[in-house]
């Protein structure tokens, strides 16, 4: 039985088993990690396994490795027992290994003791994600197609990654099918348990805290992490299907069609980008979101590019043509690690006129963001979602914030192992309708005036903070130092390409811009 918790599956297409039929094909390893337990049996063998590990006890029958004990009788080879003279269990972590999919009867034998192999996935929802998808994607097609096999999976929630979306599809809320995605569901919430009442209840969250009872009890996935947004606000966050358009291409969803211009000149209104730079193929996602701004405290999400499929060359030059669409938006880039390479093809390469240069005497390109920009970033998204001036309708963006929260002390970011690509790219968007380089429609925003949400969900400490970060974000001083430093220590040579562009306009006498590495 696959009783660890999974780091990595290896694919077979060469070796066989010995089980109690003969040689056997099977489909892979499962490779984790688990305390293990050593039997030691009458003919001098040892088995070191799992606890949940199954041992036959005859043809048909199994028990777990943790259920023997010392005169029990095992299956062996040809029929004959073994009997257990000796266990030990340890408390040490190591690697284990499991076999996926034996063939004839999912049996084999190891060290002359016939085990039985099922797929339990325990804790599964706290399996970093680039595992659990390549997990799902190698194996569970094989699982799938098989008549007998089943698969077990157990877990308390962790956000709403790969666990919540088979748990959503199991109930069918989700799935592309009436059937669903062939799992049964069921919970075991807090007050099915004999004996546990609401005194209990109360007192259990005071010992643990509210986001751990909500996760290991109430089987709350919204709340069963400590996130950016408080999760009472999570809850009212509701996807909206992007438009259904004849050959859009994957990576692109659009939730609203480009607006006439000159219309939105009149409305003095406009539409933002911002570009979040992954790192290479198959790794994180480059992301770009559009929003449609009408003012500072009304904001729609409209149109998205995500891919972690295209170098960053080619998926700038798929987002140069969606920003033609919504007419040559304010574009937001980030220029921190891979930024670099998005900047320059918007500059050097698409020429694009309408790139955002956040400092406030245009002696630096785009956005060099400092922990402390980035962290006040952050809290404006959480005011802007809270107080719903961000109209939030993608899917992937959502559910990022239900795993985003605080990484260290002063940083924010996906936890658990999951994707943030979409959520840092979109509360750059945010920050710049607050700032002073924003010109469209402003609502002076009282942060004192808060509603009776607020008022009960958020501390007077958090209101306080929110309240210093949208006074820094208004103060030019606050960008230049911020920005400065931000660009202070950029190798030069990631700026290859820019340097030479910028020279030349320093010969016509041009003020483009720079950072402190490519000073005029």
């Amino acid at each position: 039985m696959a009783d660890l918790k999974l780091t990595k599956v290896l694919k077979n297409t060469k070796y066989d088993i010995l089980t109690d039929s003969g040689f056997q094909h099977f489909d892979g390893l499962l490779c984790g990690t688990n305390k293990v337990t050593t039997l030691s049996f009458s003919d001098g063998s040892i088995l070191e396994c799992t606890p949940k590990h199954k041992i036959c006890i005859n043809e048909t029958d199994h028990v777990f490795t943790k259920d023997l004990s010392i005169g029990d009788k095992v299956q062996s080879e040809n029929n004959s027992k073994l009997t257990v003279v000796d266990i030990k269990e340890s408390e040490e972590i190591v690697d284990v290994y499991d076999f996926l999919e034996v063939v004839n009867g999912h049996k084999y034998l190891i060290n002359k003791v016939l085990t039985k192999n099922c797929l339990y996935l325990d804790e599964f929802a706290f399996v970093k994600p680039h595992i659990a998808n390549e997990f799902i994607a190698s194996v569970f097609p094989t699982i799938a197609s098989g008549q007998t096999t089943k698969v077990i999976m157990t877990s308390t929630p962790s956000g709403l990654n790969h666990f919540y979306r088979i748990w959503q599809d199991a109930k069918g809320d989700y799935s592309t099918t009436s059937e669903g995605n062939g799992y049964v569901r069921s919970e075991i919430p807090w007050n099915a348990v004999p004996g546990r009442d609401e005194k209990w209840a109360r007192e259990e969250m005071a010992r643990i805290g509210e986001i751990r009872f909500n996760q290991e009890y109430k089987c709350d996935f919204i709340g069963s992490v400590s996130t950016l947004i408080d999760h009472n606000f999570l809850k009212e966050l509701k996807p909206t299907e992007p438009m259904k358009i004849p050959k859009l291409p994957d990576c692109v969803r659009i939730w609203e069609l480009p607006r006439n211009p000159k219309k939105m000149e009149v409305k003095n209104w406009e539409y933002v980008a911002s570009l979040d730079s992954g790192y290479g193929i198959h790794a994180d996602y480059t992301v770009m979101q559009i929003c449609l701004v009408k003012s500072n405290i009304t904001i729609h999400q409209v149109a998205k590019i995500y891919s972690n499929k295209f170098d960053i060359e080619e998926f700038c030059q798929k987002a140069r043509k969606l920003l033609k669409c919504y007419n040559d938006p304010q574009l937001i880039i980030e220029q921190n690690g891979p930024g670099i390479a998005a900047m320059q093809y918007f500059h050097l390469k698409a020429e694009y006129e309408n790139l955002l240069h956040f400092h406030p005497s245009g002696k630096l390109m785009g956005l060099w963001a400092t922990d402390r920009l980035k962290e006040t970033a952050c809290i404006l998204l959480k005011t802007c979602v809270q107080r719903n001036f961000l109209k939030l309708k993608d899917r992937e963006t959502i559910e990022e914030l239900h795993s985003f929260g605080k990484t260290t002390q002063k940083k924010w970011g996906a936890l658990g192992g999951n994707h943030d690509d979409h959520v840092t790219s979109i509360y750059w968007i945010t920050y710049y309708v607050n700032s002073p380089l924003f010109y469209g429609n402003v609502v002076e925003i009282d942060m004192k005036k808060v509603s009776e949400d607020e008022l009960l969900l958020t501390t007077e400490d958090e209101r306080a903070i929110t309240e210093k970060a949208m006074a820094d974000v208004r103060n030019p001083n606050f960008h230049k130092e911020e920005l400065e430093k931000g660009a202070e220590f950029i190798p030069e040579i990631e700026t290859k390409g820019l340097m030479d562009a910028i020279a030349e306009d320093n010969e016509n006498g041009k003020d483009i811009g720079s950072g402190t590495i490519f000073r005029l």
